[in-house]
């Protein structure tokens, strides 16, 4: 075969794995096989990656052999002290893995043809996902402008999709890292237009992406490069101008970005406080890697659906979290031994310094990006920051290296092969307790002896495990074993102790006969700030059963806040809390008033509150007098004004906001307007990044077990495959939907 065409079937081997681990390489996943391709993915590609380092010493200069090796070393120390070992370890093993692609990568890069092809990868990806990117926008606006809205209105991030990716932010990491390698190689090779093309429309994509944050970083890197080539030439008097037009110009950019659009906050503050809670509580060793999110699941949170995050959006807090200080040092150590390699290679080559230099702004603004984002999502994305690291840390220059191997490197590497080797006997455990819980999930409702014993393989297996304890505690109480679904709902407190976890607790204790710990669980359960619909309905509902009043009304005000269209569904499902609802329902829109007017109408008119919609629009016209008229125009619609809803809807189209739009697809469901409905939550899903629903359907489980936050909450944060859990029986849950047709 010859050289020209292994090079090309390599390309094309590279940028076909790339784009599949782009596309299908969540790291989060929760499909079992696609999990397991992932693995031997990496598992091959690493492994081979470690036998090349140690069959060949001189392949690679020393320093950029041990340059990952820090990172590896502090995750294995770590991990070891690890309370959650199945976690630790596979994020431990995974570490090893992208160690040895990250030798294979810069082999590759070392190599000038190499080298060349990994850009011409880097090129074909990236033109690729910005392409396909660029289509999906474009289809979403034509839908946009045919649902009837103006030019003017159309949405950037449309239905909050990247294309190819799964969300806007993660296409917006890929571009920044291949593009600026791959436009500076162009240009270099005298393709000059093709570089141009690319240039722009990674600006244009980024834009639309809507990432605001790798905007801004963009211009922060290209107006240091810009001040560099002012202060390099010219006369003083140009400097100054120039200078002066550029802060202007970059102070400007800067408020835009700021201050327009969306929050920059979105639970950031948060996470930043969960994670130096747990670096406070162990600052030397962490918790262990990858264990952020299991202490995440009981910490104090404004949003139901910021809780479950694997990562505190910031790479250095989630290794000060994970890690304490030995993962802080790894991480500074590898950092520093790669931009020692670097600046090696920035001397040895001029001629290479523009891609060197382009790679490192990618790098930068990747960098930047992992300050204040969750970057290292999918596991093709981290591939792609490998290879753009593997160009910044080579020199090109053909043959092996002159440098011997020291001793201290050679010991470094046999105490890898013993990290791997470990780590690997985690791995192959989580895989075996991965096919329990399948086996068990698949048996809990036809045969739950079965499932009992299998769930107890799991636990026994990782006892760390929380969907293991999970499943155990729902076979055993199928199994009608309510002594072993009490000691599985206690072992999930202690691991984790989230709300919806004391819910089943406190379940499990009252159907025992235990009052006293029933009520703690279930205090323990609504004391959470992030309100949970599932754990104040049941709270509500055992408060009501034991007579407690006052707490059956302050659960039932905190359900219609986070919840508010639930009413009507209570009146048929749970009659007994038709009462209690009703008596609770103006306190809860009189509060809601006061941090979220659309709620509080919500509440008033999904309880077909006429009168109490009346005192809200008082007040509304007391605080807010702009705002009146269309309040007015909603409550006549609701009550069957045609002539109001159309007047909405006119003002929707000018003004599509979520409000607004959410309040149409309602109005046209209630209405019987099925083909109105639909429009508006098509609407609703490309402008908003969010879907219509409300709830539908409900049932007491384990005959009906939809719920609204297990299917999430597990698969993100024990990366395991999680499928939507049974509770134990006596939970009211219920699932969301489209709005039912009950016009007056």
């Amino acid at each position: 075969m010859s050289p020209t065409l292994r090079w090309s079937l390599l390309v094309a081997g590279e940028a076909s794995l790339l784009l599949f681990l782009l596309v299908f390489g969540n790291a989060l996943i929760g499909f079992v096989p696609l999990h397991r391709l992932q693995l031997v993915i990496l598992a091959v590609l690493g492994g081979i990656g470690w036998v090349v380092i140690l069959a060949r010493p001189r392949v690679l200069p020393p320093l950029l052999v041990a340059a990952p090796l820090p990172i590896l070393a502090s995750l294995a120390i770590t991990s070891v002290m690890s309370p959650y070992p199945s976690l630790s370890g596979y994020a431990t093993w995974q570490s090893a893995a992208y160690v040895g692609i990250a030798w294979l990568l810069a082999i590759q890069a070392s190599h000038p043809v190499g080298r060349r092809n990994l850009v011409a990868v880097m090129g074909i990806v990236v033109s690729i996902v910005i392409v396909a990117y660029l289509g999906h926008v474009l289809s979403s606006w034509l839908d946009w402008l045919a649902l009837g809205f103006p030019l003017t209105s159309v949405p950037l991030r449309p239905l909050y999709s990247g294309g190819l990716l799964l969300i806007p932010a993660w296409l917006a990491d890929v571009v920044v890292l291949s593009s600026p390698t791959v436009v500076v190689s162009l240009w270099l090779g005298r393709h000059r237009v093709p570089a141009v093309v690319l240039a722009v429309v990674t600006v244009v994509a980024i834009v639309l992406s809507g990432t605001r944050a790798v905007v801004l970083l963009l211009a922060v890197v290209a107006a240091m490069a810009v001040i560099g080539v002012i202060l390099s030439r010219g006369d003083r008097r140009t400097k100054v101008l120039l200078g002066t037009t550029l802060v202007a110009v970059a102070t400007v950019g800067i408020s835009v970005v700021i201050y327009g659009g969306r929050g920059f906050d979105a639970g950031r503050t948060s996470f930043i406080a969960s994670a130096v809670d747990r670096f406070v509580e162990s600052p030397l060793l962490g918790t262990g890697p990858g264990t952020y999110g299991v202490g995440r699941m009981s910490d104090p949170v404004d949003s139901l659906f910021r809780l479950a995050e694997s990562d505190a959006l910031n790479v250095v807090l989630t290794t000060a979290s994970d890690s304490g200080v030995v993962g802080l040092v790894g991480l500074g150590l590898a950092a520093a031994a790669y931009i020692l390699s670097s600046r090696r290679a920035w001397s040895s080559t001029p001629s290479g310094r523009p891609v060197i230099l382009a790679a490192g702004l990618g790098i930068a603004v990747f960098a930047g990006h992992a300050m204040g984002e969750f970057v290292f999502g999918l596991i093709g994305v981290i591939l792609l920051l490998i290879a753009n690291v593997s160009i910044a840390v080579t020199d090109a220059r053909p043959g092996r290296t002159s440098e011997p191997r020291p001793s201290w490197l050679t010991a470094s590497l046999v105490a890898g092969v013993v990290i791997i080797a470990t780590s690997s006997v985690v791995v192959v455990r989580n895989e075996m307790t991965l096919t329990h819980i399948e086996a068990a999930d698949g048996a809990v409702t036809t045969s739950p002896g079965a499932a009992l014993d299998e769930a107890r393989a799991a636990t026994e297996a990782s006892p760390d495990s929380v969907p293991a304890w999970w499943i155990r505690m729902v076979a055993a109480d199928a199994a009608g074993d309510l002594t072993g679904a009490l000691t599985a709902a206690r072992r999930i407190v202690d691991l984790e102790g989230f709300g919806q976890e004391w819910l089943s607790l406190g379940v499990l204790r009252a159907r025992s006969g235990d009052a006293a710990g029933a009520r703690e669980a279930f205090d323990r359960a609504t004391a959470f700030p992030a309100l949970d619909p599932v754990v104040e309905l049941n709270a509500a509902l055992h408060y009501h059963t034991s007579g407690d009043s006052d707490d059956t009304t302050r659960a039932l005000v905190r359900l219609l806040q986070v919840q508010p269209d639930i009413e009507p569904l209570l009146a048929d499902t749970v009659p007994q809390l038709a009462s209690p609802t009703a008596a609770a329902r103006r306190e809860a829109a009189i509060a809601a008033l006061g941090w979220d007017v659309n709620t509080a109408f919500l509440i008033a008119l999904s309880g077909e509150d006429r009168d109490l919609a009346t005192e809200l629009l008082g007040r509304v016209a007391a605080t807010d007098p702009a705002s009146e008229a269309s309040w007015r125009t909603i409550i006549a619609a609701w009550f069957g004004d045609d002539a109001a809803r159309a007047t909405h809807d006119s003002l929707t189209l000018a003004q599509p906001t979520l409000g607004p739009l959410d309040w149409s697809w309602r109005l046209a469901a209630r209405a019987c307007d099925d083909a109105a409905a639909d429009r508006w939550a098509r609407a609703i899903e490309i402008g908003t990044t969010v879907k219509a629903t409300m709830p539908v359907v409900m049932g007491v489980t384990p005959t009906f077990h939809s719920g609204m936050f297990p299917p999430r909450y597990p698969v993100v944060v024990w990366r395991v495959d999680h499928p939507q859990r049974a509770y134990v029986d006596g939970i009211w849950t219920f699932n969301v939907g489209r709005a039912p047709c009950t016009g007056p």
